[in-house]
């Protein structure tokens, strides 16, 4: 392993077309901009490694328990299967069937928790979280994806969501991420 020193706006030269700049340095966090082409894959360790293993990836210190949840699914038998599991678990479960429905109610009501599908008509789950804790604050959330990628997980995290699980859903896991 090489081991560099660099000072903010340094660069550090990978091959013609890999560049990692140092943007940032605040305490024992360094902030690296990586430049490289489309192909080549870049990733957070920690993420990867959860989509290697297939786990579920969880931000340290987030648990929730009997919080008011919002479901978010254009499949009725799954949201209404996740919503039937944590209801039974003490939460106090809404339920959304669109992008737009999920919308309406976090802007009537607050919500601790939104379990989002990232397949939704019109929307991607990110963005419909997105979105709601744009005026939730201290919303958190759980993506339900079909197949999650590294992309997806990053993207996910990106948005401020705190989970990601892959479906079919295991509701004993999901219940464990949920009631923490």
């Amino acid at each position: 392993m090489l081991v560099l020193s660099r000072k903010v706006r340094e660069r550090i030269i990978i091959s013609s077309d890999i560049t990692i700049t140092v943007v940032a340095v605040r305490g024992n966090k360094v902030k690296v901009g990586i430049d490289a082409p489309g192909d080549v894959p870049v990733h957070r360790e920690e993420v990867a490694a959860a989509v290697i293993t297939g786990q579920a990836y969880e931000i340290p210190g987030t648990a929730m328990q009997n919080q008011k949840l919002l479901v978010v699914s254009n499949n009725p038998d799954a949201r209404s299967s996740i919503a039937n599991v944590l209801a039974e678990e003490g939460n106090d479960v809404d339920t959304a069937h669109s992008s737009r429905c999920a919308l309406e109610y976090s802007d009537e009501q607050r919500y601790d928790v939104a379990i989002i599908d990232e397949s939704l008509s019109h929307a991607r789950g990110q963005e419909v979280f997105e979105r709601m804790k744009g005026h939730q604050r201290g919303l958190r959330g759980i993506l339900c994806a079909d197949r999650p990628t590294v992309a997806t997980v990053e993207a996910a995290l990106d948005s401020g969501m705190h989970h990601v699980i892959q479906k079919p859903v295991d509701h004993s896991e999901l219940v464990e991420l949920v009631n923490g």
